[in-house]
């Protein structure tokens, strides 16, 4: 059985109700999944207010565990923009490789909760010395 795994924010996919979002405690990210249910997103869409992605980790642990658990067969982290009032896809990665570049990191809290900085191609963001204080 083939699975489609090109995220796309117009063909074949479909959000989660903000309120089964909400109820995860992924929000303000989103939930997404396939119209045949067997692949599932974490979609990232870009604040006005910074360069980076804020990923939830509980968006995050979500998804994984649904793909470990097998009530999907594919996972995607996507990171979208408002680019001329459409929403765009700037990067996509597989959940595995999201998480096994967060592995030895500690996220943040954030005001929604746990996250994680990535830059826009899903690498994580170096907060470096100069944002310490």
């Amino acid at each position: 059985m083939t699975v489609c795994t090109a995220f796309s924010f117009q063909n074949g996919w479909r959000p989660f109700s903000s309120e089964s979002t909400k109820k995860v405690g992924c929000h303000p990210n989103h939930l997404w999944r396939t119209n045949d249910r067997k692949a599932g997103a974490l979609v990232v869409v870009k604040s006005r207010n910074y360069d980076e992605f804020a990923v939830s980790k509980l968006g995050l642990d979500y998804l994984n565990e649904a793909l470990q658990a097998k009530r999907i067969e594919y996972a995607v982290v996507v990171l979208g923009d408002w680019r001329n009032r459409v929403l765009t896809v700037i990067s996509e990665k597989p959940i595995a490789e999201v998480m096994a570049s967060l592995a030895n990191l500690t996220p943040r809290n954030g005001p929604f909760g746990p996250c994680f900085w990535m830059n826009a191609d899903l690498s994580p963001y170096d907060l470096g010395e100069d944002d310490l204080f």
